[in-house]
């Protein structure tokens, strides 16, 4: 609309990580139908993320989590057979999640290459590299947890596009 009115445009960067970061601290990701699809606590309380929906990646976590019984079980290894048993799965890597520190579950993540990563705090959040880099909390003053989203939007001058 700019460019019509003055010949100028303007350049517009809308990250989705900004608006994510933004709405975090007011409402965490809720578990969903899958069984290891959420958020689970750490035995040192911290919390994880857990995105394992791939046939190929329940075994490797099997693996990773020990659950022998499972790995040895084909109908297990079936997404369709797994969402019918949903909060059994659930109540089972809740479980095993709660046994492991923080520092356990990503090394296992790692190791068995899962779908697993931490959930930073607020106070993480701020000084995370990439949260950093897109200027998000600059100090104290601008930093408002349930404020709009947009209100650290920085906006290009006129005559930038």
């Amino acid at each position: 609309m700019d460019r019509a009115t003055t010949g100028k445009g303007r350049h517009l960067e809308i990250a989705l990580l900004d608006a994510a970061t933004i709405w975090a601290s007011a409402k965490l990701p809720r578990a969903g139908s899958e069984g290891a699809y959420g958020v689970f606590e750490t035995a040192d309380r911290r919390r994880v993320v857990i995105a394992v929906l791939e046939d190929a990646m329940w075994t490797r976590m099997f693996t990773a989590l020990g659950w022998s019984d499972w790995a040895g079980d084909q109908k297990m290894t079936d997404h369709g057979y797994r969402r019918m048993r949903g909060d059994e799965v659930r109540t089972r890597v809740t479980e095993s999640i709660a046994a492991l520190t923080l520092a356990e579950v990503l090394g296992l993540a790692d190791q068995h290459d899962l779908a697993v990563t931490r959930v930073n705090d607020i106070d993480e959040a701020s000084v995370d590299p990439q949260i950093a880099a897109r200027d998000l909390f600059p100090d104290d003053e601008h930093w408002r947890p349930l404020g709009p989203i947009g209100q650290s939007v920085r906006r290009a001058s006129r005559g930038e596009s």
